[in-house]
């Protein structure tokens, strides 16, 4: 694995919630602006227990997703059927 992907952060994705992992573990979101961010290690160690595999996957946080994550979180949108609609 490249360094820079150990280096990254990591979004984590619930598919059984159907929702990000908000920071430190606090819980579910279905907003993206409002994830948390996890290290590597981090989602290594949330992602690889669950049973059935990939009930939880974790989504490398890129600049291009990051910018949108956090236009998102400024504008409070919130995603609907793959749309995006303005609150």
């Amino acid at each position: 694995m490249k360094e820079g992907a150990k280096m990254s952060q990591y979004l984590i994705w619930s598919h059984e919630h159907r929702a990000w992992w908000r920071a430190e573990r606090l819980g579910y979101t279905p907003h993206i602006g409002e994830a948390g961010a996890y290290t590597f290690a981090e989602a290594a160690e949330i992602v690889l227990p669950h049973i059935p595999p990939g009930e939880e996957v974790a989504v490398m946080l890129t600049p291009r997703l990051d910018a949108a994550r956090e236009a998102r979180a400024a504008l409070d949108v919130e995603p609907h059927y793959g749309a995006v609609s303005v609150s």
